[in-house]
């Protein structure tokens, strides 16, 4: 189709080792363009992101916000792009959203949904603001899994089904099952259980 292209920018998010990317993408037609912003990094990486959008987008309006991971350096710079720009959507994994699901793969049966769900909300609570956030502003949240749209893009994984085996896993949450050192024990994850069943 001519006049349809796109433009994907990367910005250096952190340094050396701790290093990575606030990705804005800005595709479709003069007239018509959609933009797309994936992670924003830390806060002061969220505010290049928003300058960087009004400058070369030319707009202040982002029609989609992705989340890959709850990480400070990756969620906490697009609290700044919800706080400064207008927001059609925002994607972001909510896994206390499915603490009933999840709830089975740990290893403390004291674990009830409810104290699950917070302890979630909790531990992974960057990605928990930009949901507030949004909720806020009136801006729908949607979860990324296989099949979903995003726009013009389509998500590849993970499935719901994956995800919910995986948080588990997350060095920020109690033991999982299959944990069986002492190491674990002592490990974050305990830690905040004992604070999620007290």
């Amino acid at each position: 189709m001519p006049g349809v292209g796109y433009e994907i920018d990367f910005l250096p998010v952190g340094n050396g080792d701790k290093s990575g990317d606030a990705i804005a993408v800005r595709y479709g037609e003069d007239g018509n363009y959609k933009v797309m912003v994936v992670d924003g990094g830390t806060k002061e990486s969220g505010q290049a992101l928003v300058d960087h959008i009004k400058k070369y987008y030319n707009t202040t309006h982002v029609d989609y916000i992705v989340n890959t991971h709850p990480d400070a350096d990756h969620a906490s710079g697009l609290e700044v792009v919800l706080e400064q720009l207008t927001v059609g959507e925002v994607w972001v994994h909510r896994p206390w959203e499915h603490a009933d699901e999840i709830r089975r793969w740990f290893k403390d049966g004291r674990i009830t949904d409810q104290s699950l769900a917070e302890g979630l909300k909790d531990l992974l609570s960057y990605a928990y603001r930009l949901e507030e956030f949004a909720a806020k502003k009136g801006v729908p949240v949607y979860e990324p899994f296989t099949g979903a749209r995003i726009g013009d893009f389509y998500v590849l994984s993970p499935t719901l089904d994956w995800y919910l085996e995986l948080v588990p896993q997350f060095n920020k949450t109690p033991a999982a099952k299959t944990a069986t050192s002492a190491d674990a024990l002592k490990s974050y994850g305990a830690r905040a259980l004992e604070k999620m069943v007290s």
